[in-house]
């Protein structure tokens, strides 16, 4: 029994190692979504340009997201690692990040457990001594849990995907876990002042992530204080708000993504101002933009939570269990009930002003996954509080399965498997950069968003130009550039280059699964002829 702990902890562990190597070393994601090749295209226009608030793509487009996630992957890039794992660094990081900030929060949620007694005795219902055995046991359980996050499709899929998404979630489930505590904690350790800090600059930098999802925090910490019971009258809810920090703490939330929005848009007016506010954020408040939608709502109610039990397998199955679980012994006074409201809160403005991307609905899987581990262990234990114990080993080796299982789909089934894509694309650029060397290089194919240039440590940032086609010593086109001489004006024409390096393999793998794209242009390296 004491070494229940170490045993679950060595589990979680290689959860960790498997869904991290295994997700790294999988067939490469790259050229199947054109979102990770801007993102990896954005941090290389930082290096190399030194376009640092405003950075723009391969086709020469600015950012309309927050630079946080570039900034972070600029270190590695500026080394000289110009490949898709450099890129990838922060996600790596924040998807580990993310499950040890979920076992943390975990711990603390289930020792909580303890004050179940009152929550039981306001709803005429006998003690519950399952719940006062996870509190017990609350450090195993927190660690599978925070293994049992990590181990869905979802988080395994964000651990190595190009996007802000990643660093987002980390930083919104900080400040879930940090403020509610924070509010709720008589006596908490860390002290109060630190984690309403740590609570607080998470919000900022989920919004220095991403945007407007982080105004959930805030808005959470609100209901939180109106929904909790109050012991003093109106009194007991202001304390709540006050432990919280939220007078200071919502000034500091918006200064941080305020210390990047202010100079940029100082630089870019134009852009950030019209494109990037008054388009992309705006857009998602409007019944004419993306987000909001009245007549989307209906169908919103069956598509978000859908989501849930699509992205979020075997978990959120069990979770929906530990809800009923929850919210039967007293939403308002049950110590798991701020994970409902969270996750409520989050589904109920996904419902409202979005509902067609399931990766909105990842900031609630940490919670989710607290709410899978309690069902599970009550529909194990059986009302057997002695059996709690030695469930946590057994969570983290049902954790172990199901990371294995995803890994070999994404290993062996997944879209970048079946074609190849990615991994040839990624081939291809490592030999042209062994060729090239430090030649001017100039890229003429038509598939925009490629990351060939991006993987060569380069960035055109548009069309090619006559001007730039004329000094290059290299080009990178599709195969018929030979037959297509309109392609390039000025001096230089198609017979002044001569194929070096083919991409046979694009070819051959760009019709090998069923529905999949087609559209995937041959690439050619041409040497000018001396």
């Amino acid at each position: 029994m004491a070494r229940t702990p170490h045993i679950t902890l060595a589990l979680a562990v290689v959860v960790a190692c498997v869904a991290t190597v295994g997700r790294v070393l999988a067939p490469s994601g790259l050229y199947q979504n054109t979102d990770e090749c801007k993102t990896m295209a954005f941090t290389t226009d930082m290096v190399v340009n030194g376009r640092w608030l405003v950075p723009v793509d391969d086709t020469g487009a600015q950012t309309l997201k927050p630079p946080l996630v570039n900034w972070l992957a600029a270190p590695a890039v500026a080394l000289g690692w110009h490949t898709e794992l450099a890129h990838k660094l922060p996600l790596i990081a924040s998807g580990l990040g993310t499950a040890a900030v979920t076992a943390w929060g975990s711990v603390w949620f289930f020792r909580r457990l303890d004050d179940n007694t009152e929550a039981a005795r306001h709803r005429r219902l006998p003690p519950d001594d399952i719940d006062r055995a996870l509190a017990r046991h609350a450090l195993p359980l927190g660690v599978a849990t925070g293994a049992a996050w990590l181990a869905s499709p979802e988080s395994i899929k964000q651990l190595y995907f190009c996007r802000p998404d990643g660093v987002q979630n980390l930083f919104l489930a900080g400040a879930f876990f940090c403020l509610t505590r924070a509010a709720l904690d008589a006596h908490p350790k860390p002290k109060p002042g630190v984690l309403q800090a740590l609570g607080w600059l998470s919000a900022g930098l989920a919004a220095l992530a991403k945007g407007p999802m982080a105004l959930l925090i805030p808005a959470y910490v609100v209901l939180l204080s109106l929904t909790q019971p109050a012991q003093t009258g109106n009194q007991g809810r202001l304390a709540i708000l006050k432990r919280s920090g939220i007078a200071w703490g919502v000034p500091i939330m918006l200064l941080i993504p305020a210390a990047w929005l202010i100079p940029a848009c100082i630089a870019e007016p134009e852009h950030i101002a019209g494109t990037l506010l008054g388009g992309e954020v705006a857009g998602r408040f409007s019944t004419e933009g993306e987000g909001a939608d009245p007549s989307q709502i209906p169908m919103n109610l069956l598509r978000v939570p859908a989501f849930y039990f699509e992205r979020f397998p075997p978990w959120s199955f069990l979770a929906a269990f530990g809800v009923v679980l929850v919210a039967r012994r007293g939403f308002v006074r049950n110590a798991l009930g701020p994970t409902l409201l969270w996750v409520g809160l989050l589904t109920a403005v996904l419902v409202v002003m979005a509902g067609e991307s399931g990766s909105f609905n990842a900031p609630a899987y940490p919670a989710l996954a607290l709410l899978s581990t309690y069902a599970l262990v009550r529909m194990i234990a059986q009302g057997h509080k002695a059996r709690v114990g030695r469930l946590a080993p057994i969570l983290a080796t049902l954790t172990l399965i199901v990371a294995i299982i995803v890994v070999a789909r994404e290993a062996f089934f997944s879209r970048a498997a079946r074609t190849g894509l990615g991994d040839e694309v990624t081939a291809f650029a490592a030999r042209a950069t062994e060729l090239v060397g430090d030649d001017p290089v100039a890229f003429l194919n038509p598939d925009l968003h490629n990351p060939v240039q991006t993987l060569m440590g380069r960035h055109q940032g548009g069309p090619a130009s006559p001007a730039l086609i004329a000094n290059a010593r290299w080009l990178i086109a599709p195969p018929d550039f030979n037959t297509a001489p309109a392609r390039i004006t000025g001096a230089t024409t198609p017979s002044d280059f001569e194929p070096v390096l083919h991409s046979d393999g694009l070819h051959r793998t760009k019709a090998a699964g069923r529905g999949e794209r087609r559209d995937v242009p041959e690439l050619v390296l041409y040497q000018r002829r001396d």
